[in-house]
């Protein structure tokens, strides 16, 4: 394509389906038993006012690619803390992280992974922040890996270079 690099990486209108499917995908049970106990707002008379309808669903709309670089830490419940540690099996992934606010790009942001830093990048003044700790209940990080990185066999689909490709065709939708 000949274009300009601007008009190549360019977003476009997403058409969804109407409706969009609930997919279950195996979310933990914490996140269906939250929203069931949300339901409760159905009663109030500013969702009634508004024709806002809370309903649990075992399950959840997949949301979009378009604009995932903007959108880390990852998963419903925000266990991972950038795309490497999605891209890695679970029983690797980081079982804690910490997280700050974005004011220093060059700090606070890991370019390479898109997303939080973690480990030895990880910013010194967040140290002190809450830690985000995945073997507490409903904030598990174990998902998503079988099947999407590897084969029905368990063996691995990309190497780590294919990897790195792939999270930086993420950063240009």
């Amino acid at each position: 394509d000949d274009s300009p690099w601007s008009e190549r990486v360019k977003t476009f209108k997403v058409n969804y389906p109407k409706p969009t499917r609930v997919m279950n995908v195996g979310t933990d049970p914490y996140r269906y038993t939250s929203m069931k106990s949300l339901e409760k707002l159905n009663d109030l008379k500013i969702s009634k006012d508004h024709g806002v309808v809370i309903e649990s669903q075992k399950g959840y709309v997949p949301p979009p690619l378009v604009g995932i670089w903007a959108r880390w830490p990852y998963f419903h419940n925000n266990s991972i803390p950038n795309l490497c540690a999605l891209m890695t099996p679970p029983n690797q992934r980081p079982k804690s992280f910490f997280m700050g606010a974005p004011i220093d790009k060059n700090k606070d942001f890991d370019f390479e992974c898109n997303g939080y830093p973690t480990g030895f990048k990880t910013p010194l003044s967040w140290v002190s922040n809450e830690r985000y700790v995945t073997g507490r209940a409903g904030l598990s990080n174990s998902g998503h890996y079988e099947k999407i990185f590897t084969t029905e066999e368990g063996v691995e689909k990309f190497t780590q270079v294919e990897k790195q490709n792939l999270i930086i065709f993420l950063q240009t939708l």
